[in-house]
């Protein structure tokens, strides 16, 4: 149970307060990393559901599911596009990007 906390812990913002972490203890969490992906989708579908419920607009409804997503993650997919993007389209040659 602890490593699917751990899981959770490592991919979301929610701080779940798990004092020692060890590469063993990481190692085992990684297996959880789809149930923690799981979780976080069931969310979204939560607030997507609440979102057509109520009948938002699309673009809208987009926006703030994209907004929810950054809340529950801290980020962290944002983060990875973003120095994609910057790795192909810096700017720079081959040696500077790495």
């Amino acid at each position: 149970m602890s490593a699917l906390l751990l899981a959770v812990q490592f991919l979301t913002a929610i701080p779940l307060k798990i004092s020692k972490v060890d590469d063993k203890k990481m190692a085992q969490a990684l297996i959880y990393f789809p149930i923690a992906g799981l979780i976080i989708g069931l969310l979204l579908a939560v607030v997507s559901s609440l979102l057509f419920i109520t009948r938002m607009n699309g673009i809208i409804s987009g926006a703030v599911l994209t907004v929810t997503l950054v809340v529950i993650t801290g980020g962290i997919h944002l983060d990875g596009l973003a120095d994609t993007f910057d790795a192909l389209a810096g700017g720079r040659n081959k040696d500077e990007m790495l």
